[in-house]
């Protein structure tokens, strides 16, 4: 899993592996140590509601993608799920989650 965070968007890259796991309904978790004392938890898991959901608390970045956008995504050429969070935001968060597939280059594949 790869996150990327700029102005108001949180980017994530998932593996092929990754994104089965997820069509399977269970969630990826990856933890970044910056020292014995202090870490960050990234979660991506999948929820019974029907909207892309972030959150940030004790140390732990969620993001909970709708059950119902999964399967069609990981069975798909679509290379994300795309939502904006407003929650009271002067300036909505984005919220991607992508396939970062490797390319074929043998055949004209768009984003490669």
């Amino acid at each position: 899993m790869k996150l990327r965070l700029s102005e108001q968007h949180l980017r994530f890259r998932l593996s092929e592996s990754e994104v089965a796991l997820l069509h399977q309904g269970k969630s990826l978790t990856q933890d970044v140590r910056f020292s014995p004392l202090e870490s960050i938890e990234i979660i991506v898991e999948p929820w019974q509601l029907d909207v892309m959901q972030a959150s940030f608390l004790y140390n732990q970045i969620k993001v909970n993608i709708p059950i119902a956008a999964i399967a069609p995504w990981a069975s798909s050429a679509q290379e994300g799920i795309y939502d904006l969070q407003q929650e009271g935001l002067e300036q909505p968060l984005k919220i991607s989650i992508e396939k970062d597939f490797p390319c074929d280059h043998s055949q004209s594949a768009k984003g490669c």
